[in-house]
């Protein structure tokens, strides 16, 4: 396992690199190859599933279709489907509300994501987690999307001083294995590795549930938090930004 901005390969990029054999098994972050294969995006709709269990209606409701599609156009199989967590707002100045991203330059992953941020009045820029650390820090962007558990990982504490916790999606993930490899297993090989990756699966979206409120403790610096503490306001977005994203779905 490597991760992909170490080996220099391009996340939006992992259809084509699946598509190619260049890899046997990709963790696939869904939105971020939208533009290969529109289809992925809707398992992670921006502003339409905003909880967990709204996200996993979604993946049940369209994993079969999203296997079929992905083994005709790019010669691979679905594995797995899970979420990183609620995909929300950390930014590097005081940010109440949705209201307050207009004119902000915030990290988009994802073209719906970015159409939502547009009618906000936000400005999206589309980086790669990895990139996003330093875009802050030099004031290229104002704001990032990503997991609680992302960005704590990702040590974004040390740049930001607030985060908006108002989900747009779940961060939706796959991993994907090529036909090519999944032929060379004879059909008892095959099985063990469904069953295996069905396991995977479960403690993926156990695992979001509830590192979510462990990465906030521990940016807010909550006594309960029990690896590294930082001192980020986390605010009480109003009960409008729920309805804003709803009419800017809708619309």
């Amino acid at each position: 396992f490597n991760p992909m901005d170490q080996v220099g390969a391009n996340a939006a990029d992992a259809l084509r690199n699946l598509r190619n054999n260049v890899f046997d098994v990709m963790s696939v972050l869904m939105g971020q190859t939208a533009r290969d294969e529109p289809f992925v995006d809707a398992m992670d709709l921006m502003g339409v599933s905003t909880t967990l269990d709204e996200t996993r209606q979604a993946v049940t409701a369209g994993r079969e279709a999203l296997d079929r599609r992905i083994q005709e156009r790019f010669g691979a199989k679905v594995m797995t489907i899970w979420p990183f967590g609620p995909q929300i707002f950390f930014c590097n100045r005081p940010v109440a509300s949705t209201a307050d991203l207009r004119a902000l330059r915030v990290r988009s992953y994802t073209p719906s994501m970015s159409a939502l941020l547009q009618s906000f009045g936000a400005v999206p820029v589309t980086l790669q987690l990895s990139e996003t650390y330093q875009a802050i820090q030099r004031g290229t962007a104002e704001c990032g999307i990503t997991s609680a558990t992302s960005a704590y990982g990702a040590n974004w504490g040390e740049v930001i001083t607030h985060i908006l916790p108002v989900s747009l999606a779940s961060g939706v993930q796959g991993h994907f294995m090529t036909m090519a490899a999944w032929r060379r297993f004879n059909p008892q090989q095959q099985e063990a590795l469904t069953r295996a990756f069905a396991r995977l699966e479960q403690q993926m979206w156990d695992y979001a549930r509830t590192s979510h409120e462990r990465a906030i403790a521990c940016f807010s610096g909550a006594a309960t938090c029990t690896t590294r503490r930082f001192n980020v306001t986390v605010v009480t977005p109003p009960a409008t930004d729920a309805a804003r994203i709803n009419e800017a779905v809708t619309n």
